[in-house]
């Protein structure tokens, strides 16, 4: 059986998107948590208060950057991917 690497190489780069896109999602809540109480104070948080969320800013932005390029050069691929789908077809006379 003669299978097309087309099919796969969108499945994967589909795949790849949601697993970056989760990573941009998690490390953008991360950043979005810090500086803020965990309580329903008013109050700034104070280093070592129990309200400062564990998170450390330049690891959540750099891992955000990181997710967020691998997201593009994964959107690229499937961009690709399509564009020669089409070419295909469009040589074939489909």
């Amino acid at each position: 059986m003669n299978v097309s690497p087309v099919p796969s190489a969108l499945a994967s780069a589909v795949n790849a998107l949601r697993v970056n896109g989760r990573k941009v999602d998690q490390a953008a809540a991360d950043i979005a948590r810090i500086g803020l109480p965990t309580d329903a104070t008013d109050a700034p948080p104070v280093s070592g208060d129990a309200t400062v969320p564990a998170v450390d800013l330049a690891d959540a932005e750099l891992r955000m950057l990181l997710a967020q390029r691998a997201f593009f050069a994964q959107l690229r691929t499937l961009r690709t991917v399509d564009a020669m789908m089409a070419e295909t077809l469009r040589l074939s006379g489909d």
